[in-house]
């Protein structure tokens, strides 16, 4: 039996050899980024935020077809109906006109059920995040930034995201009903979750006064760097301080509004705003792993 590929084109094959190399490493530096906790936690907010933004859109279609399915049922009618006489229509539940099948629908049950699961999952795997928290103050009580504002500002960081990790754990098991009795019921776990929210907007503040401050003192350092000949950083450097000072303040400023929608009813966002600064957020900081993780 003769070989197949006898019969293709070299370009061509050429062509598919390479997409398959261009394939495996892509799927290898992925595997490298999930490997890593921050890697799957970055990827996993990424769907999570943009099936935000495509529930809605499905639920927009089908109201869609659905109301000119319905113009459409109205101007036949109108033709053939006497004076005085009216349609009445029924339909099965679940099921709209222009879309009998209930593909949308499907589509729609789909892709909120898998970002409620994503949702669950990150929540579940950040209730050991107080281990991680301790080893952030322990790295800071040994070895302080140089600069007292920043200094500050990390201390009121830790102390809020020690907060959140408390107040988001105890709504969560509570709400799994791994935590029982009168202060764990159901309005207590609203209060629960809104003030861990509350704890991260604290974070997301002093966050954006920090990159604040650093700025100032990069600014501060480049002058006095500057009337010292030959002792300045590498352009490149700097450069590349100033993109990932850009990128962190783009994601914190994404934040800020989503912790006002969450810590406070009712939230004030709709789900596309949410999607949408989600997903500028997930996408940076997939985008940083990604940089990192490289080979």
């Amino acid at each position: 039996m003769s070989d197949l590929s006898s019969y293709i084109p070299k370009q061509l094959q050429e062509r598919a050899q390479r997409t398959m190399v261009r394939l495996d490493d892509h799927l290898s530096h992925l595997g490298r980024v999930l490997s890593t906790a921050a890697g799957t936690d970055k990827f996993l907010l990424l769907i999570y935020y943009t099936l935000k933004l495509v529930y809605p859109q499905l639920a927009r279609l089908r109201a869609l077809r659905t109301q000119r399915f319905l113009h459409s049922l109205a101007r036949r009618a109108q033709a053939t109906l006497l004076p005085g006489e009216a349609v009445v229509a029924t339909f099965d539940k679940g099921t709209l006109p222009g879309d009998e099948h209930g593909t949308l629908g499907d589509l729609e049950a789909s892709s909120r059920a898998l970002a409620g699961l994503i949702s669950d999952f990150r929540v579940f795997v950040r209730c050991w995040g107080l281990i991680g928290i301790y080893a952030w103050g322990r790295r800071t009580w040994s070895n302080p930034p140089a600069d007292s504002v920043v200094k500050t500002i990390t201390w009121i960081q830790i102390a809020a995201n020690v907060g959140f990790q408390y107040f988001e754990n105890v709504a969560y098991l509570a709400g799994k009903g791994v935590l029982r009795g009168p202060r764990y019921d159901a309005i207590a776990q609203k209060q629960y979750w809104l003030w861990s929210s509350k704890c991260w907007m604290v974070h997301v503040g002093m966050e954006a006064v920090r990159l604040l401050r650093v700025w100032q003192l990069s600014e501060q350092d480049k002058s006095i760097q500057g009337s010292e000949d030959g002792k300045g950083k590498a352009k490149v450097d700097v450069q590349e301080e100033a993109k990932a000072w850009r990128r962190a303040w783009i994601v914190n400023a994404a934040y800020a509004p989503m912790t006002v929608h969450y810590g406070f009813e009712p939230g004030y966002l709709s789900d596309e705003q949410l999607g949408l600064l989600g997903v500028v957020a997930g996408t940076i900081g997939l985008s940083n792993i990604w940089k990192q993780t490289a080979a």
